[in-house]
């Protein structure tokens, strides 16, 4: 699955008529500079023949992973102002989508995350956020306490240590920069240490090695910053910057010791490349660049695959694409 190489440099000592040959030492695989994402193709999953529901092309949607399954919840093209208030379920491993439930709201530019069998949704254009347990297979929706921070759309989420960080976006005046975390235990928020640098909407965000990521945006100009937050200490260190253009709307996953970033809507329109970050180096190197370029478009890991799906390229798309990490 993890690419080894061994380099190995002979050094002819003629010394006595003897000849030796000595083997370097095996380099770290986080100090390794590795291109593990592999060409991305266009796979098919299958659907349900009983199933009233049609999977039509979205952007903007949420995406929480729980096991073998990513569900996929609502959408919303802020641009068109439109919504779809359902949520679907994609098993990894029998790659197929059903349709899972209804949902209580559309939620443009909402956030989702799994956390112990319960899936959270909520944000957007409103301060709610709803829940569901695995034990309901996702089919009925409670509301939870409302969000403290204000109404917003476009916000970033991530989970580590069984709780969820939520925060940044915007307002409809102002772009945000705060953060906040939740227990699902308590159900409780607490205000955590703002982003340093400039607020934005439609960032991006992967947790790596028990730190956040958190990239690129939109606030009046599209970003290519990226700043990394210590979740254990509650605070935030700039680290080396995108290469290719500023871009929001991008997708981002982890992948054992390396990020990912890649598509968006760009200074040059929409974007396809893809990066890999490795944090022991603090670099970043080109990857397989996706086939069509897009923005809005939701991706995640798992097994030793990454997945990314839907988004918009002038239409709002629904196709599925597969690639192999090494």
């Amino acid at each position: 699955m993890q690419l080894h190489r061994k380099i190995y440099f002979v050094f002819t000592l003629i010394i006595a008529g003897l000849v030796s040959c000595k083997k370097d030492p095996e380099i770290p695989q986080g100090l390794k500079s590795l291109n593990r994402l592999g060409g991305w193709q266009k796979i098919t999953p299958q659907t349900s023949t009983v199933n009233p529901f049609f999977f039509e092309g979205r952007s903007n949607s949420a995406v929480a992973v729980w096991g073998n399954s990513a569900y996929i919840l609502g959408s919303g093209d802020i641009n068109n102002v439109s919504t779809i208030s359902s949520c679907w379920k994609y098993d990894m491993s029998s790659n197929t989508l059903s349709y899972s439930s209804s949902l209580p709201d559309g939620m443009l530019g909402g956030v989702a995350f799994a956390i112990n069998g319960q899936l959270f949704y909520g944000l957007g254009l409103n301060k709610d956020l709803y829940y569901s347990s695995v034990s309901e297979d996702f089919s009925f929706w409670s509301t939870l306490s409302t969000f403290p921070g204000v109404v917003r759309t476009g916000a970033v989420s991530f989970v580590q240590n069984n709780k969820a960080y939520v925060g940044l976006g915007y307002d409809g005046t102002n772009y945000l920069r705060d953060l906040y975390e939740f227990d699902p235990n308590t159900f409780k928020w607490k205000r955590m240490a703002d982003l340093p640098g400039s607020g934005r909407q439609d960032a991006c965000s992967f947790v790596l090695e028990g730190n956040a990521y958190v990239a690129t945006g939109y606030n009046g100009a599209y970003l290519k910053d990226v700043w990394k937050y210590n979740i254990a200490s509650n605070t935030w260190l700039k680290v080396a910057d995108l290469p290719g253009v500023g871009r929001d709307d991008a997708v981002a996953f982890a992948f054992d010791k390396r990020g990912y970033i890649g598509t968006g809507w760009g200074t040059t329109g929409v974007q396809k490349d893809f990066w890999e970050y490795n944090p022991a180096l603090n670099t970043w190197v080109a990857s397989a660049a996706f086939a069509t370029g897009r923005y809005g478009a939701i991706a995640w890991a798992g097994g030793n695959s990454a997945y990314l799906a839907l988004g918009n390229n002038s239409v709002d798309l629904n196709d599925f694409w597969k690639s192999t990490i090494k």
